[in-house]
């Protein structure tokens, strides 16, 4: 679900509403869906699914059509799980961390960066996460940038891990020179794979194959 965030309150939100739903590709190899909808602060909003026979993982893109708009605005994509007990890990390099752990003290914990993939998961399982676009994951909230303290941003202290996490797609909440708004298409690519039991070797391969995937070469 795309979400629009009008101003700096998070809970001022709106989300998407359909008004197509049409079958691309219902093909034998190929089952492709895209659901045309329109939302606030956009022109419209595209989601395209798309499975290919015998992958054990699900492509969906979202393509935001997006208007300029010069107050403070932000956009999210939202990836809720049902996992109870669940913990998040991000890819970074040939490692990864949590919320919880793994980074020096003082480190951002509204949003974190993602290197090729994001894993959340339970002892049983979970699913990896991957978007060649996407960099920035808020793990059970969004963003507050309401000025709560002292007339300034509060950063948060501690983060814990959680089953929904949203990709932090866009904002003008900037106070230096940068351009003014965002306007014009802009699409994001997934693909999630689910899983049992949380692989650190498979995240990592997955994250590489859609990081850096075959390109057909032909003379």
């Amino acid at each position: 679900q795309t979400i629009y965030v009008k101003g700096e309150d998070p809970k001022k939100y709106r989300t998407t509403k359909i008004k197509k739903i049409e079958w691309i590709d219902r093909g034998i190899y190929i089952i492709k869906q895209r659901i045309t909808c329109e939302l606030e602060g956009t022109n419209e909003v595209v989601y395209e699914l798309t499975h290919y026979k015998h992958t054990d993982y699900l492509h969906f893109a979202v393509i935001i059509d997006k208007k300029s708009i010069r107050e403070k605005e932000s956009m999210h994509i939202a990836l809720p799980f049902q996992l109870d007990s669940s913990i998040v890990r991000l890819g970074i390099d040939s490692t990864f961390i949590s919320p919880e752990k793994g980074q020096i003290p003082g480190s951002n914990k509204d949003f974190f960066s993602v290197q090729n993939w994001i894993d959340v998961s339970n002892t049983k399982y979970g699913v990896t996460i991957c978007s060649r676009q996407g960099a920035l994951y808020e793990v059970g909230e969004m963003v507050n940038e309401l000025p709560v303290n002292g007339g300034k941003k509060k950063w948060k202290d501690t983060a814990k891990s959680s089953s929904t996490l949203f990709l932090y797609a866009l904002n003008n909440y900037w106070h230096t020179n940068y351009k003014a708004d965002q306007t014009g298409i802009v699409r994001f690519d997934f693909v999630l794979k689910f899983h049992t039991s949380f692989d650190p070797s498979k995240a990592m391969q997955l994250g590489s194959e859609t990081s850096e995937p075959l390109l057909i070469y032909t003379e």
